[in-house]
């Protein structure tokens, strides 16, 4: 959401509690791209992540944080998927 609502030459950091989004979005992108996606869970939300930062000109960065840890945006993050979830 956040890399759909800033403009392109901002610079973004995403700060989650999800080492496998991390992973996903640097590590084993080009993989998943080369096998066709087959296999990865969510692959939706990878590929629709994966183009929206790849039009990005400004650098993005990602910054793991301990879920559930006191930490307040993180925190407000999952209590605002939960409601997304009941829906």
């Amino acid at each position: 959401m956040a890399a759909n609502a800033i403009p392109t030459f901002w610079p973004l950091k995403v700060i989650t509690d999800s080492k496998y989004v991390i992973e996903g979005l640097t590590t084993h992108l080009n993989k998943w791209e080369d096998m066709g996606w087959i296999g990865i869970e969510n692959t939706p939300f990878f590929r629709k992540a994966a183009a929206l930062l790849k039009m990005r000109t400004a650098t993005t960065t990602f910054q793991w944080v301990k879920g559930h840890s006191g930490n307040k945006g993180n925190d407000e993050s999952d209590r605002l998927a939960w409601k997304g979830g009941e829906k």
